[in-house]
C-alpha cells in the first residue's frame, strides 16, 4: 500500500469533515513548500493568511514538534481553497475567516474553543440542526481536518516526526520497540 493508498483509506474511515475536492487534492499529491520565501496566498488576502497562520497554530501549536504554520499547513490550505474546492466551500471558508479576523486577537483561543464547542453540538444534534451556527460549525470542521491531514502528511512530520514503515516490505517479526526513539508510526 503506498502513502496515496494509506491516505485515502485513512481519509475515508476518519470523523473530519472532508469534500471529495480535498481529497482528491491529497490523492494527486499537493503539497505547499514551507521553505518558498516568495509565496503569496492566491486565494486568501494577506490579513486573512495572517489569521490563518494564527488558527492552524491554536489547533496543532508548537511543542517539540514544528506548529502546524511551520510545515506550511496554512499555505496547503490555500491551495487547496484555490484550485479543488468548491464555490460554496470558498465562500464558507472566507467567512470564517473574517468571523476570526472580528474576534479579539487575545482571545483567540476562546474563540476556536467556541466554534468547536458549537461544532460538537451541531454533530451531537445532527437531526435537528441549528441553522444559526452552521456555517461557523462547517468552517471549524473544514479547517480542522485540513489542519490535521496537511500537517501529518507534511514532509517534515512524515519524515522526522513519524516512523515510516513501508508496506510490502519486509516482515520483522520481533522488531525492539528502542528502534522506533519512542515516535508514533506513520502509515
Amino acid at each position: 500500500m503506498n502513502r496515496r493508498e494509506a491516505l485515502k483509506n485513512s481519509a475515508l474511515l476518519s470523523g473530519y469533515a472532508f469534500s471529495a475536492g480535498t481529497i482528491a487534492a491529497f490523492l494527486s499529491g499537493c503539497n505547499a513548500d514551507p521553505a518558498d520565501q516568495m509565496w503569496k496566498p492566491s486565494f486568501l488576502s494577506m490579513d486573512q493568511n495572517e489569521m490563518l497562520i494564527k488558527l492552524v497554530d491554536v489547533i496543532l501549536p508548537k511543542t517539540d514538534t514544528p506548529s502546524a504554520s511551520e510545515v506550511g499547513v496554512h499555505r496547503l490550505i490555500d491551495k487547496l481553497m484555490t484550485e479543488y474546492c468548491s464555490e460554496t466551500e470558498r465562500k464558507n471558508f472566507q467567512e470564517g475567516i473574517d468571523k476570526a479576523i472580528a474576534a479579539k486577537p487575545e482571545d483567540l483561543v476562546g474563540y476556536m474553543t467556541q466554534i468547536a464547542a458549537e461544532a460538537e453540538k451541531h454533530d451531537n444534534n445532527a437531526k435537528k440542526p441549528e441553522k444559526s451556527n452552521y456555517r461557523s460549525t462547517a468552517f471549524f470542521s473544514q479547517l480542522k481536518g485540513m489542519t490535521m491531514t496537511g500537517y501529518f502528511t507534511s514532509e517534515e512530520i512524515c519524515n522526522n516526526v513519524l516512523v515510516y514503515d513501508p508496506i510490502p516490505g519486509e516482515y520483522i517479526g520481533c522488531y525492539p520497540l528502542e528502534k522506533t526513539e519512542g515516535r508514533a508510526w506513520a502509515e
